[in-house]
């Protein structure tokens, strides 16, 4: 039951952290391209955006630990040291190949 809050906790942060980024890149972005802007100029018109943009990516990295955390829980029933009852019914395999590596989970869920 706790990996499914922390996956559902996760997954909000990351999801709001994704729309975060992309909103406040927008605001970076036009304070950065004024056609006629100077060092002082855009210094002062990124400060706000810049820090928009680096509270969401903090968001979105802290969703993407809280995700991950949560599935290797599920996985490998890391939660206090024990093995979960789905830990058992679960495999994970994975294999390299040229370019890439695969990883797979396969189990009853």
């Amino acid at each position: 039951m706790a990996w499914a809050v922390e996956t559902g906790l996760g997954g909000a942060a990351l999801i709001g952290g994704i729309v975060g980024v992309v909103l406040s890149a927008r605001g970076f972005n036009e304070a950065n391209a004024t056609p006629n802007a100077t060092w002082q100029s855009v210094s002062e018109g990124v400060k706000g955006p810049a820090t928009t943009y680096a509270a969401a990516t903090a968001i979105t990295g802290f969703g993407v630990g809280v995700v991950t955390g949560a599935g290797l829980g599920l996985a490998f029933g890391l939660s206090r040291g024990k093995s979960s009852q789905y830990a058992k019914a679960l495999r994970v395999g994975g294999a390299p190949g040229r370019s890439a590596f695969g990883l797979t989970l396969s189990g009853r869920f």
